[in-house]
């Protein structure tokens, strides 16, 4: 027999895995002898430990597939370990077959994982692979980062790249998740396969460069995409976060074809004729009403129904975020979804179908929302609620006292923001439900 001529192929991907984990390990046989074997085994053995398993295998024809084992790493120390897969036939071994394998602590569940928010130029190090990819995985755990994600675009173009990249961090106390990015519009961009009928019909009558949210076609494409990666990924437990980078949101409008209209008009109870426009920046101030102090609207205000319904369901962002976030949780119940955080409006509902809990600015002012901060002694009619379009959570630099508690369901908990910590101890001031994940993002231009 030549040397070469009969090869192991470990199908399973997985080299690195967390303690405690029992892993399936899968290996096929491929046979390139002119004759067949007959009453061969696989033994697959580990150092440290010995045989995990034998399978018997009666006839070696050209292939022999799907020959599994199962590990118990909980039995291994952390650390390299050697593999052998040994085939044998008749008391001689034909082939043995060498992996190593790794194992990582586990993380621990009430940890506080710290999120690296990051620029362009980290995945861009990412994907370089080599050394500058090496380097920016050491770079984020030298600043104790435990998430961080990579593109899903590039990931499925170079699936092997990104397993490498998960396993990589994994050694280094890092979690590697799934960017769906927003470049150009993200997923609402209209490739040139899109259909022109599943254009966003904008306010004016033209057709957009964006696809319209609501039609069968977009979210297909939005299903299609995440099915891809799950399928690619879902294996890996440190693959365990999906981030839907919501700056796109610049790129959305109303869709405004006849049938959306209606459902837009239906959802709000108000023509779209009633109101003052539909090309709309809401970070502009309310008209003044003589009756309400500035700053608070009528809950009745056809504009502030307008704007809760565009934010909660209307341009689209919502519905496409839950769709690809049910998707996705098909494969994987435990995968964390999260979005930027109340980037545009602080409405709980526009992270509906996420796993978003709650969020909190620790460190950072913006001027609109100190512009638009509730006040108690703002006036309103007698017998109307009254709504402030904006609320800013905390501000801790000023009023580190000011930490507000809402109830909120399990899922992920997150903290974010610009700046340094200043001694603030996030555990101190934040509570979360049972069950939920808390989260520190911390914004970083780059870490090269």
């Amino acid at each position: 027999m030549k040397d070469g001529n009969i090869k192991i192929i470990q199908t399973s991907r997985r080299r690195c895995f967390f303690r405690n984990e029992q892993p399936l390990m899968r290996f096929d046989v491929m046979n390139f002898e002119p004759h067949n074997f007959h009453n061969c085994s696989l033994t697959l053995e580990i150092a440290g430990i010995g045989i995990v398993g034998r399978r018997d295998i009666p006839k070696l024809n050209h292939h022999v597939g799907d020959l599994e084992f199962r590990i118990d790493t909980a039995r291994l120390c952390c650390g390299s370990h050697l593999m052998a897969a040994v085939l044998e036939c008749g008391g001689n071994t034909l082939v043995r077959q060498e992996f190593l394998i790794d194992v990582v602590p586990a993380p621990e569940p009430d940890r506080m994982e710290f999120w690296h928010w990051p620029s362009t130029v980290h995945y861009d190090a990412l994907e370089a692979g080599g050394e500058t990819a090496e380097r920016e995985l050491d770079k984020l755990e030298a600043l104790g980062v435990t998430w961080s994600q990579f593109r899903a675009g590039w990931a499925v173009e170079h699936p092997d790249g990104a397993v490498a990249l998960i396993e990589k961090a994994m050694k280094r106390g890092i979690q590697l998740g799934i960017l769906i990015e927003n470049t150009a519009g993200g997923i609402f961009r209209a490739g040139p396969d899109a259909p022109a009928e599943a254009l966003r019909i904008n306010p004016d009558g033209s057709r957009s460069e964006f696809l319209n949210p609501y039609h069968p076609y977009t979210q297909e494409k939005a299903r299609f995409l995440i099915r891809r990666l799950m399928a690619l990924f879902a294996e890996f437990p440190a693959c365990s976060s999906m981030f839907m980078n919501s700056e796109l949101e610049d790129k959305l409008k109303l869709p405004c074809d006849p049938e959306s209209v209606a459902r837009h008009e239906a959802a709000m109870g108000v023509k779209l004729s009633r109101l003052r426009s539909l090309e709309r920046v809401f970070a502009e101030s309310y008209p003044d009403i003589p009756e309400l102090a500035p700053g608070v609207v009528s809950a009745s205000d056809p504009e502030l129904k307008y704007a809760r319904y565009y934010f909660e369901e209307g341009d689209g962002w919502t519905p496409i975020n839950r769709l690809m976030a049910e998707t996705a949780r098909q494969a994987r119940p435990d995968l964390a979804t999260i979005a930027d955080p109340l980037r545009l409006a602080p409405l709980p509902a526009r992270f509906d179908g996420l796993g978003t809990g709650q969020f909190v600015d620790l460190y950072q002012s913006r001027p609109e929302a100190d512009a638009f901060r509730r006040n108690p002694r703002r006036r309103r009619p007698a017998g109307e609620p009254g709504i402030h379009p904006y609320d800013h959570p905390v501000e801790l630099r000023r009023d580190p006292d000011a930490v507000r508690q809402r109830p909120v369901r399990a899922g992920v908990y997150i903290a974010h923001g610009a700046g340094p910590l200043e001694g603030v101890r996030v555990d101190q001031l934040l509570s979360r439900p049972a069950g939920a994940r808390l989260l520190l993002r911390q914004s970083d231009r780059s870490v090269l």
